[in-house]
């Protein structure tokens, strides 16, 4: 018997493996406009990883997707072919091919495991940081509109830019050292080698610094007028590009740090529990997707191929449609429970219709 699941085993996971490819990169090309946009015309390669982080985040949905269609596409093929039949006649119940079924699917779901526990977290979080280095990510989220950059510590505007070098700047900055305001002939933007701190360079500035100190208990500024040949000024990149943006989510946690995180303060919001149920059930539904998409190759064998596919994507659609409707309930209500409710819509679709295909 090792050898019958052994052939049904090889031939799931090829249909999985090109299903998989054609839809990943299907996904991939589709959402290259995506990615275009959030590079902001900065660079191709970025704009190419910032798109390749989008694909990958719809990979434990195309790995519930392709291991359904896989098992249709498999047994419908075995039931055309009458191996079913002959397995009957040998005296052999069908019923003992979802031992394949249940090693594919089993394999597909730890991987779901692994990717939304612990890979997903990781591509969220790096999906908003896409520069492998902050200076080339401040360029992205600070593109210059009107010969003017602004952020919180910064207001600069120029008559003229060569590449990083601008001619003829006038702006405001904070610094640690006090404020300063003027005009500088030449300002270049730079990064240490870290690449953890932005540099601001320039030459011949003509203008005042600004400094607050305590005299006698009270708050004193003074302002003196500076003309300095050359200067520096110094900012964290990291506080520039996450101040006023997004920051750190749930989202960004993997699963061990969301579950460190609720039992060291049991009073943490319950989104943080549900997160946890709805990644772990998303890793089920790959399991429970698979067994059903046996009795539908089985039961619409003889309707074809392409009819097969066609049914096969209304457990899909009645899932993801339960999965967004029982998400908004956890939401209103603060609880757990409505997460499980698409497997448990799952569950009931697999036995109704592994019944309804062993009975005929």
């Amino acid at each position: 018997m090792w050898r019958l699941h052994r052939y049904y085993i090889k031939e799931l996971f090829f249909s999985q493996g090109l299903t998989f490819l054609t839809l990943f990169g299907v996904s991939f090309l589709a959402l290259i406009a995506r990615g275009l946009s959030s590079a902001q015309g900065v660079n191709v390669v970025i704009a190419l990883w910032i798109t390749l982080l989008y694909a990958l985040e719809m990979i434990p949905h195309l790995l519930s997707i392709t291991v359904l269609v896989a098992s249709v596409f498999t047994f419908g093929r075995a039931a055309a072919d009458n191996e079913i039949t002959a397995m009957r006649m040998a005296g052999t119940s069908p019923l003992r091919l979802m031992g394949a079924v249940l090693f594919v699917g089993a394999v597909t779901a730890t991987v779901n495991v692994w990717i939304l526990h612990d890979i997903i977290p990781l591509v969220h979080y790096h999906k908003h940081r896409p520069a492998k280095s902050l200076i080339t990510q401040f360029l992205i989220n600070n593109r210059s509109r009107q010969n003017k950059w602004e952020f919180d510590r910064l207001l600069m505007t120029w008559e003229r830019r060569e590449g990083q070098r601008y001619h003829g700047t006038s702006f405001r900055a904070k610094t640690e050292k006090g404020r300063y305001s003027g005009e500088a002939r030449e300002v270049s933007i730079e990064s240490d080698p870290s690449g953890e701190l932005l540099l601001v360079v320039g030459k011949d500035f003509k203008g005042h610094i600004e400094t607050d100190r305590f005299i006698n208990g009270e708050l004193t500024s003074t302002r003196k007028r500076v003309d300095l040949h050359e200067w520096q000024l110094t900012f964290k990149l990291r506080e520039i590009l996450e101040h006023g943006r997004r920051q750190e989510g749930l989202l960004d946690m993997s699963t061990s740090q969301l579950v460190a995180e609720i039992n060291s303060t049991p009073d943490t919001d319950p989104e943080g529990r549900w997160l946890v149920w709805l990644r772990t059930c998303q890793a089920l539904s790959t399991l429970l997707l698979a067994i059903i998409g046996f009795p539908i190759g089985v039961v619409w064998q003889r309707a074809g191929r392409m009819a097969s596919l066609a049914i096969s994507f209304v457990p899909i659609v009645g899932y993801y449609g339960v999965l967004y409707g029982a998400q908004a309930l956890a939401h209103r209500n603060d609880m757990v429970l409505p997460v499980l409710l698409p497997n448990v819509a799952l569950a009931i679709t697999a036995l109704f219709l592994t019944r309804k295909a062993f009975r005929q």
